[in-house]
């Protein structure tokens, strides 16, 4: 940074640890009456998984117990009707969401 006078300062380095939803696979994609989830955890945690449709309605929201290592869920969307979805998963370590196809 350089201040007004010319002169340069710089701010110490910090280092974090950034623990982040990271390798969350889903399948099949368009689903017709299961959607697969694989969720990998370092911990064991609790997952709010949220099914909106796309206009943002709330369709199901539950809450999964995740354990250490590759977690395995299994969605039932066989009563949506044909259209586009989000999956919002919601841990400690973060928000994230998908889109789904439902045929």
């Amino acid at each position: 940074m350089v201040d007004n006078d010319g002169a340069n300062t710089y701010s110490r380095i910090i280092a974090i640890q950034n623990e982040v939803l990271a390798d969350i696979r889903f399948f099949p994609n368009p689903a017709r009456d299961v959607l697969q989830l694989q969720i990998p955890s370092a911990r064991k945690d609790q997952a709010i998984i949220t099914i909106t449709d796309a206009s943002g309605r709330t369709l199901k929201q539950t809450s999964y117990n995740l354990g250490e290592g590759n977690n395995a869920i299994s969605l039932p969307v066989l009563s949506y009707p044909a259209g586009n979805y989000y999956l919002v998963i919601k841990t400690a370590a973060g928000q994230q969401s998908k889109m789904f196809v439902k045929q």
